[in-house]
């Protein structure tokens, strides 16, 4: 395993197994932003193109995607983006000091319907107080889905963290005509599935 250590903030300790690039240095970015499972990649290509004065860190369990996205990264030449191997729920306290992001990205996580696979599941309490503590003050919490239940059972985890506020009044909107078109958005578009998405703001 590649074990790298950083001392800059926002980013803090690299107990992970492998990170890239390491030359990049938060201080060289105006904005912190963090995409969890980014899949393929096309959402975070979008994000580093679109903020050019931030650095998009990507968090990925599977070596196998990081090292595809490497080579779609480099293949694009966008310079911006940092990739970190790592369950995102060690990630998060291990590289990120507190109010530390500006914006937090989870699209069309794993929800692991079955009862017996609960455990599993990454939108449980702890983990979303956690994420609070990551964010700056005003800074944003965007959470997508294709599952209904699970949009209105995060919906509830959401509403138990007090510092974090729904944008929308209604907490759960349908298929916002802005939501990036995704592979995964499309492909569940296609099976006439509901996207369910989800944004919030912690309180100053």
């Amino acid at each position: 395993m590649i074990k790298k250590r950083i001392t800059d903030v926002p980013l803090r300790v690299w107990n992970t197994p492998y990170r890239w690039p390491a030359s990049l240095n938060p201080r060289d970015f105006k904005r912190v932003i963090v995409e969890v499972g980014p899949g393929r990649g096309d959402f975070l290509y979008h994000l580093a193109e679109a903020n050019p004065d931030a650095l998009v860190c990507a968090i990925e369990i599977k070596r196998k995607r990081i090292d595809r996205l490497v080579h779609r990264l480099q293949k694009r030449k966008i310079t911006n983006v940092m990739l970190i191997q790592n369950d995102v729920r060690k990630a998060l306290p291990e590289c990120f000091e507190e109010a530390s992001i500006d914006e937090l990205h989870i699209n069309f996580p794993d929800p692991w319907p079955k009862k017996r696979h609960t455990k599993n599941r990454m939108m449980c309490e702890s983990f979303l107080e956690d994420c609070a503590s990551r964010l700056k003050p005003g800074g944003h919490f965007n959470f997508a889905t294709d599952q209904d239940w699970y949009a209105y059972e995060t919906h509830e985890l959401f509403n138990e963290v007090d510092s974090l506020q729904s944008v929308f009044d209604e907490g759960v909107i349908l298929n916002p005509p802005d939501a990036f078109p995704s592979l995964f958005m499309l492909k569940w578009k296609e099976m006439g599935r509901n996207l369910h998405y989800q944004r919030y703001v912690k309180r100053l």
